[in-house]
């Protein structure tokens, strides 16, 4: 098989009505809701970014799932990581902070609507799924059992295995985000200290991973290597490379996700400083005005 061109490479785009109805409905709710508000409380208007940011984050999925990086994702396993990486640890950064949670908080109009919002994250399910030290085994469970497994062969083989595999990859990368980003209501506040503890950790993972698995001197997808074209690269490059990809390219997003929240910890102790000194100058100057009281009633006494 001779080596295609880059038209042809460029052709393989798969529309999935599956991901197409999931990305138009996501983006008509969204802008939906940003006009409702818009219309109902212009006066604080949710960010103009954030709508952008969605955006953003739906257009990542559909290229991880319908562009020429699926196809050839079930071709070489250094896409298929390519793919991994934009699905759960790009686009649900996009997604979160984009605030959807918050957004459905200001444009429902009922209390019922609201408590349903509130159950939504603070149910028994929800909270052991976002609870920090489980979010973040589960990212990295998941993320070992979709890319190390005989799934990763059955999912280059079958579509609608492939769509679960995207799916989930999806699922747990916001899950892994959500106590992280903190930019909607979570059950589990973390402060900005155990925010960024808890990404750095990802980084030292994804590191000790790099190295293990780079050295590894054979293929762990067999089938995926035998059915590799004769103008792609070795396997065992092409293994060693995206292995590479995933260490590299995913710690470079967790520290720039570990910049983000420092660059926002430094504002939010300014404000929490500012707002700690002016109760405190209200409480001296409450105290003042009681001193002063209790110093007139003695004299009057007197």
């Amino acid at each position: 098989m001779s080596q295609p061109s880059l038209w042809e490479m460029l052709s393989h785009w798969r529309f999935d009505p599956f991901w197409i109805v999931l990305l138009i409905v996501a983006a008509w709710w969204y802008i939906s809701a940003l006009r409702k508000l818009e219309a109902t409380n212009p006066r604080v208007p949710h960010p103009r970014w954030k709508m952008w940011s969605f955006i953003g984050g739906l257009v990542l999925i559909a290229i991880a799932t319908m562009s020429p990086m699926q196809h050839y994702g079930n071709v070489f396993l250094f896409m298929t990581f390519v793919g991994f990486i934009v699905i759960s640890m790009v686009a649900p950064i996009f997604l979160l902070l984009a605030s959807p949670l918050t957004l459905a908080f200001r444009t429902t109009d009922t209390q019922r609507g609201r408590a349903r919002l509130r159950w939504l994250y603070r149910n028994p399910i929800s909270t052991v799924l976002t609870y920090p030290l489980f979010s973040w085994l589960a990212f990295a469970v998941v993320t070992y059992v979709w890319q190390f497994s005989k799934l990763t062969e059955i999912a280059a083989r079958n579509g609608a295995v492939r769509d679960i595999e995207l799916l989930t990859m999806l699922f747990i990368g916001i899950l892994f985000y959500f106590p992280a980003l903190c930019a909607d209501p979570v059950r589990w506040r973390m402060n900005f200290p155990l925010r960024i503890f808890y990404v750095f950790v990802e980084v030292t993972h994804k590191a000790l991973f790099g190295g293990m698995f780079t050295s590894m001197s054979s293929v762990f997808h067999p089938s995926m290597a035998k059915a590799m074209p004769s103008w792609g690269p070795d396997p065992l490059f092409d293994q060693r490379i995206g292995v590479l990809i995933v260490s590299a390219v995913g710690n470079a997003i967790f520290i720039t996700v570990i910049a983000f929240l420092v660059a926002r910890w430094v504002p939010y102790e300014t404000r929490v400083s500012a707002r700690t000194d002016k109760r405190l100058e209200k409480e001296r100057a409450a105290a003042e005005r009681k001193q002063a009281a209790l110093e007139q009633v003695f004299r009057r006494t007197v």
